[in-house]
């Protein structure tokens, strides 16, 4: 787990026989879950602070796990004045019916921050989004290293 901090941030999500392990059937009921949901993209805001304060101008990058395969794509965004973006996958990654929609693939990722004026750091983070983060969004809280 400590390979995928995505699960690992999720426990509750995916323990779901709660022996503190994550199994692989457990990760596959998880993602078939996504698919029946039938959701292609979805937006979902992400909330970055420092030391406890909005980030802004910091760029938030969803690297998607290598087991999620490759019809999910990455995504990002810059964080606005409050420390919030909403991450969108590139247009031309897209199906063109799909390319003028922002927003992210339900999956497990890897998350990058970074920022033009402040040293954040190597922070590995990672994170799940499914479709009750459309509403809760994500809060990512970094610490000045």
């Amino acid at each position: 787990l400590e390979s995928c901090p995505g699960i690992l941030d999720r426990m509750d999500r995916y323990d779901a026989d709660q022996d503190g392990f994550v199994s692989a059937t457990e990760i596959t009921d998880r993602i078939e879950r996504w698919q029946e949901l039938g959701v292609a993209l979805m937006s979902v805001g992400v909330k970055v602070t420092l030391d406890g304060k909005p980030l802004a101008g910091a760029t938030v990058r969803l690297i998607p796990e290598r087991f999620m395969g490759d019809s999910i794509h990455p995504a990002s965004g810059t964080s606005d004045v409050s420390g919030v973006t909403t991450p969108s996958i590139a247009a031309d990654k897209l199906p063109q019916d799909l390319a003028e929609y922002r927003g992210v693939n339900m999956g497990v990722y890897e998350v990058e921050v970074s920022h033009p004026e402040r040293e954040l750091g190597d922070q590995r983070i990672g994170t799940e989004i499914d479709h009750t983060d459309q509403w809760n969004g994500i809060q990512l809280d970094l610490k000045t290293k």
